[in-house]
Parts: C-alpha cells; structure tokens; sequence
C-alpha cells in the first residue's frame, strides 16, 4: 500500500514530481533531490507540492522557512530506469540502491557511503526498466 508524508523541500533545493528524493544528513524533516551522495537517505517519490510560503513558485525549491514542501510516497512499487549492468535476473529480489533522482543502479553507484536503499527488486520489464518495492529508511541509524 502507498504510504504519504509530507516534507519540506531543502533550502535552495529543487525538486520535481515523480521523481526520487532523499533526506539529507542532520536534516530529518527535509528532502532534496534524489542523488548518490554519501550519508544521505532514501524518502521516496515526490506527488505533489504544498506551497505555504504566501507567494507564487514557478519551481519546487525549498526556502529557508520550509513553507514550500512535498507529498512523498512510499511502500509501492514503481517503474524506474536501470543502469544496464544491473539489468540481469540474478539481481530479482536484491535491494536496488538510488542512483539519480530517476535512476537506480547496484553496487557500481560506488563506496558503502553512498549506497541508499530504495527497495526490492521485483521484475524485469523491459531492457533497463525493473519494477521497485519502494521501502523508507530512517534519516541516520539508531544508537544502542
């Protein structure tokens, strides 16, 4: 089932519908676009924007107050580009890691650091498109 938060959209951050974000580090109630960047998280998929901030936007960019935010969906599948070396059966039900804010990819998105979890790989559909159980992680890891 979709699941929906809402989130303010980084400072000077734009983001676009449809697309991937993830959570910034330190940063647990904003999301940014969607990019292997170390220590960063995977939030999910932009839906729509809420725009609190009083005046007219003509693009999705987080302001310093946090008045321009975004639905963000997650806990469904969905259809999402592929790099082509991870298009093979034997990555079936292995965790896609985020690539860009459009793209997932394996391994080769580089060291553990920039790995962020988006889900599970669930089918194949066609020469670089997998379709993606989209799962949510905490913004950093718990201490204990």
């Amino acid at each position: 089932a979709d699941l929906f938060e809402t989130y303010a959209v980084t400072t000077s951050q734009t983001v676009y519908i449809g697309t991937l974000v993830s959570f910034a580090p330190g940063a647990p109630t904003r999301v940014r676009s969607g990019a292997a960047t170390a220590n960063y998280r995977f939030a999910g998929v932009v839906e729509s924007v809420v725009n609190d901030s009083g005046s007219f936007i003509s693009a999705i960019t987080g302001d310093a107050s946090g008045t321009v935010r975004v639905v963000v969906s997650y806990g469904q599948e969905i259809l999402v580009t592929c790099l082509t070396a991870m298009y093979t059966t034997s990555n079936l039900n292995k965790t896609a890691l985020l690539k860009t804010n459009n793209e997932v990819d394996g391994t080769a998105v580089g060291t553990a650091a920039l790995r962020q979890a988006v889900g599970m790989i669930m089918k194949q559909e066609s020469t670089n498109l997998v379709w993606v159980k989209l799962r949510q992680v905490g913004t950093g890891d718990a201490s204990g």
